[in-house]
């Protein structure tokens, strides 16, 4: 049981006649088991690698906590593990491992709570023993992590010690971890600023072309229809080259947000670029869409903008267009045809809805 020999047997000859036998025992047990935590050395440190170029490449699909949590408890061959983040309504625990829930075992809980606590408040890593356990709390950098601290507490048996290598393994994936947290936070900033226009708060552009080419998709598949409406502010050049680019988009956010409001939670708002907007109607026949289109109309036109200056009165002319199932017709063409309705909107003295 862990004991290694080596026996080696030389003969004792006298003449041409072997009279006996020499046997040199060595015993190697210290070699063999410096073998075996080597290997398993290597094994965890491969590990740590195959986590390391997962958490490279993450920017925020799937629950990473969870798999990284689950990997470092193996890694350190721990029985139970949390992973928390202090918030403004107290500790969060993120993700679990070895135990379910919080109230599979309360007494646990506490302590993974506690020693969390310890380790962030104390920003460096902590060795406890409290009951039958031993446990091991590393920081998550609160730096990198914009000011948002977390932990990883991992459990083990109280006869079973953490050792250095251990520690040194549960701190490289807490530094892992924190950069790959706030890659992916800033990622989904990223993601954000490029589907939300900043200064109004709605779709852009671009994002809203992606969500109406997939209406479109299903209306053709299915056979239903769907409007859309383009709306334009009357004069808006005058605004800015009278008022000033700050009332320009104080108007451009009053009026994003006139449309936001009188809008069903299923329809789709976008700017479409400068004082132009989009909007999709899905499942919506041509009067409802008109319905709607006068509705924002009236709310734009029947209450002045707030601007520094004081009130401005401002309209919204209006195009509206019809896809008709079995109609073989593209979403560029609706969104052409919606265009076209503005334009006649436009040229037929402003703050109407036209539409084709």
């Amino acid at each position: 049981k862990g004991t290694y020999y080596e026996i080696r047997t030389y003969p004792v000859n006298r003449g041409r006649k072997t009279v006996g036998v020499i046997h040199y025992f060595h015993d190697f047990s210290k070699r063999k088991q410096i073998e075996q935590r080597l290997r398993q050395s290597l094994l965890r440190l491969e590990k740590l690698n195959d986590l390391s170029r997962l958490l490279a490449m993450w920017l925020g699909k799937g629950n990473l906590m969870q798999v990284t949590l689950q990997t470092a408890t193996e890694l350190l061959e721990a029985v139970f593990g949390a992973l928390f983040f202090l918030e403004s309504s107290g500790l969060r625990i993120r993700a679990l491992s070895g135990i379910r829930n919080q109230d599979e075992s309360p007494a646990l809980a506490a302590l993974l709570e506690e020693a969390g606590f310890a380790a962030i408040t104390d920003a460096q890593t902590m060795r406890l023993v409290r009951g039958p356990y031993n446990v091991l709390a590393v920081p998550l950098n609160a730096e990198i992590l914009h000011g948002q601290p977390g932990a990883l507490v991992f459990v083990t048996p109280k006869e079973s010690v953490f050792s250095d290598f251990e520690i040194s393994l549960a701190e490289s994936v807490a530094r892992q971890l924190a950069v790959t947290t706030e890659n992916a936070r800033l990622y989904r900033e990223v993601e954000r600023m490029a589907q939300i226009d900043g200064l109004t708060g709605i779709y852009t552009r671009r994002h809203f072309e992606s969500i109406a080419r997939h209406q479109w998709y299903f209306s053709l598949r299915h056979r239903r229809p769907f409007c859309v409406i383009m709306a334009d502010i009357d004069f808006f050049k005058k605004v800015n080259d009278t008022h000033g680019h700050a009332a320009g988009d104080a108007v451009l956010r009053q009026v994003a947000e006139r449309l936001r409001v009188n809008l069903r939670e299923a329809d789709v708002l976008g700017r479409y670029g400068g004082e132009e907007f989009i909007v999709l109607l899905p499942q919506t026949g041509l009067e409802h869409a008109r319905e709607i289109a006068e509705r924002i109309r009236a709310a734009v036109a029947g209450r002045p903008m707030t601007i520094s200056s004081g009130d401005l009165a401002v309209t919204v002319s209006f195009g509206v267009a019809h896809y008709r199932p079995g109609k073989d017709e593209s979403l560029l063409a609706v969104i052409k045809r919606a265009d076209s309705a503005l334009y006649e909107a436009k040229e037929k003295s402003r703050n109407r809805v036209c539409a084709q």
